[in-house]
């Protein structure tokens, strides 16, 4: 069995700190081990042990970023999928949990909010909806939903 270096375990210390405080992608391991000191080899040790470890898996870390946002923070895919590409995830794992919502989760999201902050100013919604990151065609359906049942 091999030995740790106090390098390794300098590094493991500090990714534990790091998913102390939320879970983070390789990109962001990655930046924030080499602004620390930490040479190339011991990052990508981690980096593979991490994973080996399954504690860095981009994926469902922008599975998980997709869920909250589109559920707590109430913001459109758009938005989302510009922040994981800023987060540094790969194009490709954003587009598989991108894949995986479906789209009657996100009417439902849309129904909640307008319910509860239309307050008789549906452009008003409708706008703040748009800068969300939801497309104008989910943002219609649900104004049309409400308006033709007389929900306002």
């Amino acid at each position: 069995m091999r030995r740790e270096s106090k390098k390794e375990r300098d590094i493991y210390q500090y990714c534990s700190l790091l998913f102390k405080y939320r879970p983070r992608t390789e990109a962001e391991i990655r930046q924030r081990c080499k602004e620390k000191g930490f040479d190339d080899e011991t990052i990508e040790k981690a980096v593979n042990e991490l994973y080996t470890l399954k504690m860095l898996d981009d994926l469902r870390f922008s599975k998980m970023y997709i869920e909250d946002g589109l559920k707590l923070k109430i913001k459109g895919l758009f938005r989302l999928e510009r922040e994981l590409f800023e987060l540094g995830v790969p194009q490709e794992k954003i587009r598989q949990a991108i894949a995986e919502v479906d789209e009657e989760e996100i009417n439902e999201v849309l129904k909640r909010d307008y319910q509860k902050n239309c307050r008789n100013n549906p452009e008003k919604w409708q706008r703040r909806m748009y800068r969300r990151g939801f497309q104008a065609k989910q943002i219609f359906e649900v104004m049309k939903v409400f308006k033709d049942n007389n929900f306002d």
